[in-house]
């Protein structure tokens, strides 16, 4: 696939000054906050914050507009790709211009694609190199460094949404026992096969305890991301949660039949 990194045009600037990384830290602000925006409001609400970033932001400006319409993410990468490339020139001192271009280019597509804002950040930062990791968390205040220190003990997870009032069926039910009798391994195994937005819609619908049993089995980075997940989605329809647990039904199955997880003799004919 085409991307901005592999085309022959785009100028290899392996080194950034402190100050050129300084310059481009309200981007990542920004950035997050329009990623933030997205989760809670929809896409079409980047339309008024697109409308009041000034001149200057041309290029992002264009990116959001580009999404709001609904274009192909395929095209947007073309389109912003173009841009960039158009307007490069091997010149030092746009290097905090370019690298500023790179950020919203990634950011954009990565708000198209729906990923967390936490990982998008993480993405930005990492943009500006290992070196400099510490002086932007700095930047970005203190709590930005232990982000994740209100998920780290399972037992004052407030965080957590109580379970939505979805009538529980008997596949629902042998869910709900197997995961909390899987051994840490086999729940980890299986967490590694489950596509986060679905583990989300499916947990809405889940007991407390199983919703910790599962929390028990990830990082507590991930925990944050799979709670800010929950939160944001806002009311679900029964169907969606029901579909999602029906998933992970047929995942926790197949793993079973394929010998890479065990479940305890009596659960597996339920």
């Amino acid at each position: 696939m085409y991307t901005l990194q592999t085309d022959p045009r785009f100028p290899l600037l392996s080194t950034f000054t402190d100050e050129e990384r300084r310059e481009c830290l309200p981007t990542i602000d920004l950035i997050v906050h329009l990623a933030n925006t997205t989760r809670k409001s929809g896409v079409i609400a980047l339309e008024a914050i697109a409308q009041d970033l000034p001149e200057e932001s041309f290029f992002l400006k264009r990116g959001l507009f580009l999404l709001c319409d609904g274009t192909d993410p395929e095209l947007v990468r073309q389109i912003m790709s173009n841009y960039i490339l158009s307007s490069c020139v091997p010149d030092p001192g746009q290097n905090a211009s370019l690298l500023r271009r790179m950020m919203e280019f990634d950011g954009v597509l990565s708000i198209q694609s729906g990923e967390n804002p936490r990982i998008i950040e993480e993405k930005m930062l990492s943009m500006l190199g290992e070196d400099f990791h510490k002086e932007a968390i700095k930047y970005f205040g203190e709590m930005k460094g232990v982000r994740y220190e209100e998920y780290k003990h399972i037992e004052n997870m407030s965080a957590l949404l109580d379970a939505e009032n979805v009538p529980c069926g008997g596949g629902q039910t042998w869910m709900n026992e197997t995961l909390t009798m899987l051994s840490n391994h086999d729940m980890q195994l299986l967490l590694c096969k489950m596509d986060l937005k679905v583990l989300a819609i499916a947990m809405r619908g889940l007991p407390r305890t199983v919703q910790e049993c599962v929390f028990r089995n990830v990082s507590h980075g991930l925990m944050g991301q799979i709670i800010e997940d929950m939160k944001y989605m806002g009311p679900m329809l029964e169907s969606d949660i029901e579909n999602a647990q029906q998933q992970i039904i047929d995942l926790i199955k197949s793993a079973q039949n394929t010998g890479e997880i065990i479940i305890a003799r009596g659960m597996e004919s339920r």
